[in-house]
């Protein structure tokens, strides 16, 4: 069964040669209940996000308030993407909230707006 949590887009602060700003998806840690996540370690999820689906890594440790989509990903085809560029096609940004509709380590990527 699936479970429905939030989370934000967050910017690293750094940005990758083309000038796009490193970017992670952050779940503060009392709404992760559902996300396959351990202290100390990556846990590989799939990540849907528009109409693809991407291997992607979760992570968490016990010094940060919140559990994180990792900014580097794999698409089908093995080519290593990185989530901004996703986010940022998606039209989603830095501070942009966003729905993560969870089943085991499936994690679909929703934007949490009313177009």
């Amino acid at each position: 069964m699936a479970i429905i949590t939030h989370g934000v887009v967050r910017g690293l602060g750094n940005q990758y040669a083309d000038g796009t700003e490193r970017m992670e998806i952050h779940v503060l840690v009392m709404g992760a209940q559902g996300l396959p996540h351990r202290n100390g370690e990556r846990t590989p999820v799939v990540l849907r996000i528009g109409r693809r689906h991407y291997q992607g890594g979760l992570r968490a440790t016990e010094n940060n308030p919140y559990v994180w989509i990792c900014p580097d990903v794999v698409a089908p085809d093995g080519t290593e993407v990185r989530l901004a560029h996703l986010l940022t096609d998606e039209g989603l940004g830095s501070n942009d909230r966003v729905f993560l509709v969870v089943d085991g380590s499936n994690i679909a990527v929703v934007p949490a707006r009313w177009d």
